[in-house]
């Protein structure tokens, strides 16, 4: 869980790697709560939920739970360096908003280890033999 500072708030990055977005209807002439708030009606809300069973499937313990924010962080790193070597990130100034577009679905796919793996390997194959095929123009 994920609680910004009450002033300004998440981050643009923090917000992109969140599992869920929770949001409360509040007063839109009051439209912020200070975070002990915020934090207990989470807490609150959160509880009675456990207690209905009514928890998304992604977020109870599964079968095959979603792959840890480490593996997610080193296919981010390995896909972001395959493509900066590629020159994907044209021009560089917009990089930061391209990495997070390609980080948001891959978040919201709530990927398993096995799916992180294997997303690595495809990155890998489709950058191996590189330095092999320099009369390839495809």
């Amino acid at each position: 869980m994920m609680f910004g500072p009450e002033a300004s708030g998440l981050e643009t990055e923090d917000v992109a790697r969140a599992d869920a977005i929770l949001t409360l209807p509040v007063n839109p002439g009051f439209a912020s709560l200070n975070l002990a708030n915020a934090a207990a009606i989470f807490c609150h809300a959160y509880a009675e939920v456990r207690q209905e069973g009514a928890i998304p499937a992604w977020f109870a313990d599964q079968q095959d739970p979603p792959a840890p924010q480490a593996e997610l962080e080193k296919l981010f790193a390995h896909l972001e360096e395959e493509l900066d070597r590629g020159r994907f990130f044209h021009p560089p100034d917009k990089a930061p908003l391209m990495k997070r577009n390609l980080k948001a679905p891959l978040l919201r796919a709530h990927l398993t280890e096995q799916e992180v793996r294997t997303l690595r390997g495809v990155i890998k194959a489709l950058t191996i033999g590189r330095g092999g095929r320099k009369n390839d123009q495809s």
